[in-house]
């Protein structure tokens, strides 16, 4: 170890995890900042410490570690054994007044919350919020560090895993150094602004960029879900800053919850297909729906059908307009946007098959809980789809509708011929994913 920087403080970004504190329906990202948020703090101890980015400053959380370990097991919890977030956990977390809103999915819970309580407790309900103010005033009172850790020289590691946070913010993480050694540990799951930014705004082209370049402006550790992804930002940093190599380490998301490779399960009675994801251009579920269209003009009562899981999101209006406004397509197209994770798995259970048209993935945790499942999945032709599916998917290119339409109908025809995907033996459980990642950051100061 070089003798400038000794055994650091460990600095774990749970701003992401702040602001999803009542979030009953994780993202992706979601189940793997909690996964390496507990994995962290539990291997380095009271040598761990919780940062989060609030009111545009960094703050460093050593008296509210509890409270905000205890977040991290209830979402833990919550997200992988689909309990509830325990509220009172998360109004703990709202009385330290470190988060600007409760999160996504937030105002849903809470209006949900206050429907089912009697008057009296409404006025409760102001109390609390008027309490919350109160602490996000005295919060834009404090100083990044606390007083007792104000004059500790120990350098630092900051750690991020949630493209959220304290390096979202220009200077934020020489804000949080305050003239410490600072090294960073990045882990990325995606690009995708930056690799395919059709699909993206222009905002979030540039949020994002600059994101990357805060890491650039410091000593980093990248490490990535896929090869894929970690040949994109290769390139990427290659470009931005000639002649400096960057080898992003490629440690996956933890496999778990259900089997792997389930037995061959009953062919379902009815032919019907899921596709699985946030309702944006990049999802291509436009090509999905025109195919569907196609299918029930062609073959009336006996189309497929489809389930489309997930909210409607960025450019969806082409979608929503098919969905809301083809009374054709009614009988033969749903769509469920609030689902809970024993329910979306029950309904990839029952399908004939996954479909992941998708023109670009960091990963794909859909295409890995169908394997799970036992369920058969027609995907993209993706590079990363060859990292995580040893054999038995079948790969379309996600552009060619003639080939989806014949893949579909032949698979709603003689859905005895799918296979379900075999994972690649290189996937992992997370208790091994989330050491890799603890072992990430150790090497990101040596």
């Amino acid at each position: 170890m070089p003798a400038d920087f000794g055994t650091p403080l460990v600095l774990y970004d749970v701003t992401r995890l702040v602001n999803r504190r009542r979030a009953t329906i994780p993202t992706g990202i979601d189940r793997i900042d909690v996964q390496f948020a507990a994995a962290t703090f539990s291997r380095f101890g009271a040598s761990c410490l919780p940062v989060v980015q609030s009111d545009g400053r960094p703050l460093v959380l050593a008296a509210e570690r509890g409270p905000i370990e205890d977040l991290v097991g209830s979402l833990l919890s919550a997200w992988y054994h689909d309990t509830a977030p325990d509220e009172a956990i998360a109004r703990r977390v709202d009385r330290l007044g470190i988060a600007g809103n409760a999160g996504y999915g937030s105002r849903r819970v809470e209006r949900d919350l206050m429907a089912r309580r009697p008057a009296p407790v409404r006025v409760a309900g102001q109390a609390r919020r008027l309490m919350q103010h109160a602490a996000r005033l005295v919060r834009r009172a404090r100083e990044t560090w606390p007083a007792d850790l104000a004059a500790d020289t120990r350098p630092l590691v900051y750690v991020n895993a949630s493209h959220e946070g304290v390096a979202r913010h220009p200077g934020g993480l020489d804000d949080l150094a305050g003239g410490r050694p600072l090294r960073v540990a990045s882990y990325l799951h995606d690009i995708m602004p930056i690799e395919v930014p059709q699909f993206s705004r222009p905002d979030q082209i540039a949020s994002f960029e600059a994101f990357l370049g805060e890491f650039v402006c410091h000593r980093t550790a990248f490490a990535v879900n896929s090869q894929a992804t970690a040949g994109s930002l290769a390139a990427y940093l290659g470009r931005r800053t000639p002649g400096d190599a960057v080898d992003p380490e490629v440690i996956c998301p933890g496999v778990g919850r259900a089997p792997r490779n389930a037995s061959p399960r009953p062919i379902p009675a009815t032919a019907n297909f899921v596709v699985l994801g946030t309702i944006e251009p990049r999802k291509n579920h436009l090509m999905l729906l025109e195919i569907w269209r196609e299918l029930v003009g062609e073959d009336g009562a006996s189309a497929p059908r489809l389930l489309i899981i997930g909210r409607r999101g960025w450019e969806s209006a082409a979608v929503a307009d098919l969905i809301d406004g083809c009374p054709e397509l009614a009988p033969y197209v749903t769509e469920e946007a609030e689902l809970a994770d024993a329910e979306v798995r029950r309904r990839l259970a029952g399908a004939t098959a996954l479909l992941f048209p998708s023109f670009a993935e960091g990963f794909g945790l859909p295409v890995v809980e169908a394997a799970g499942l036992g369920v058969p999945v027609i995907a993209s032709d993706l590079p990363v789809f060859a990292e995580i599916v040893a054999d038995g998917m079948t790969r379309l290119q996600p552009g060619d509708k003639a080939a989806w339409k014949t893949a579909i109908r032949e698979a709603a025809r003689q859905p005895e011929t799918l296979r379900a995907p075999v994972l690649s033996p290189d996937l992992d459980d997370w208790p091994a994913q989330a050491r890799r990642f603890t072992q990430f950051v150790e090497r990101a100061w040596r």
